[in-house]
């Protein structure tokens, strides 16, 4: 269960829902001008700004197509979910100590900005690649690790309203202890759907009892190889055998490059040697843009097999290498750091892998 939160009288004085959410979208012009991994630049997108009141139809049509026969997807709601969201990281910082922060409205609403611009909320191509694959029919279960402000849950259910969620964070109180407030606003937002898991992914999944099949899972917990790795393998023994799998942050192992590159090498090897070791199916994957992720299928029958085997462990003639790139977009000195960016996972790799190749235990 998670703890009760005890509110603290706010430092400043009060301040509306309006103004605060003005001066979040204000901080994300900052840094939306300022650039960085993952982040846009240029002036902040109008359908941002428009996120927290009437939402027009050709705000929300505002974005690249994902193919020729891609058909938007109009998602006011959800835009103005998110917002309640960042309302929700922003009045946190305004009530809680943080780092021996001054809490102001303007604290308040650069860590909001922050946490957004590190989410699927700042990107409708992403948003709406998201909400075509969980409103399928067919998901009726959508099993997540990283629910860090909630912005790809809000997505979930709002996308599909059968589906129901099993979340898996730390939630902790004095780390991100905004997590937890905005859990129980999507928990009364959409009652019965949403189960929590407090806890380190890679002991709370293998101990979780859950009443479905995972139909489909998203991985984007901690960015180590390690972690990328063990948390969807341990998924895989809660899920249908043709389940689905999303992967933020995600890039070509082949020619890793981009805006986001180091954060986005670790999580790609682990689902480059997923697929090695016949575990995960490419379906398709946008590494182009701001923001990359990847759909992946569980391999059926070759999965359960090897996930099955007595001796527990990966094929171990089986090993992806990953290699990274320079573009323009990327400074001289992150390009120079390459080189041991890619040792440091090739001895992440082995020792993760091990002499065995072993898989995870089935239970911690």
């Amino acid at each position: 269960m998670l703890a009760t939160l005890t509110l603290v009288a706010a430092a400043q004085p009060p301040i509306s829902d309006a103004a605060l959410f003005s001066s979040i979208v204000e901080e994300l012009g900052v840094r939306w001008r300022r650039g960085g991994p993952g982040t846009p630049t240029g002036p902040t997108p109008d359908w941002l700004v428009a996120a927290a009141g009437n939402f027009s139809y050709e705000q929300a049509m505002h974005r690249v197509p994902l193919s020729v026969e891609d058909a938007p997807q109009h998602m006011p709601q959800l835009q103005r979910l998110f917002a309640q969201l960042d309302l929700g990281v922003a009045r946190f910082a305004l009530e809680h100590p943080y780092q021996g922060r001054e809490r102001t409205p303007k604290f308040a609403a650069e860590r909001a900005a922050m946490i957004r611009t590190g989410s699927i909320a700042v990107d409708l191509t992403q948003q709406a690649f998201y909400w075509r694959v969980a409103a399928s029919p067919a998901v009726r279960r959508i099993c997540e690790v990283g629910f860090n402000a909630g912005h790809s849950t809000a997505l979930w259910l709002s996308a599909n309203p059968t589906a129901t969620i099993d979340t898996f964070d730390l939630f902790s109180l004095h780390q991100h202890g905004f997590k937890t407030p905005n859990l129980h606003l999507l928990q009364r937002l959409f009652p019965g759907r949403i189960t929590a898991h407090a806890g380190d992914s890679l002991k709370m999944i293998p101990a979780a009892s859950l009443s479905a099949p995972c139909d489909l899972v998203h991985v984007d917990g901690r960015h180590s190889y390690l972690n990328t790795l063990w948390d969807a393998v341990n998924f895989m023994r809660k899920a249908h055998p043709s389940a689905l799998y999303l992967f933020d942050d995600q890039c070509d192992p082949r020619k890793c490059s981009g805006p986001n590159a180091d954060v986005a090498a670790q999580p790609s090897l682990a689902t480059c040697d997923m697929v090695e070791v016949g575990l995960l199916e490419p379906v398709t994957a946008v590494l182009e843009g701001n923001r990359q992720f990847a759909l992946f299928r569980q391999n059926g029958t070759h999965a359960a097999e090897i996930l099955t085997r007595a001796q527990n462990e990966l094929p171990c003639d089986r090993f992806c290498t990953l290699r990274m790139s320079c573009d323009d977009a990327l400074p001289a000195r992150r390009c120079s750091n390459h080189a041991g960016m890619l040792q440091s996972l090739r001895a992440e790799q082995a020792k993760v892998r091990g002499a065995a190749c072993q898989l995870p235990p089935a239970t911690p």
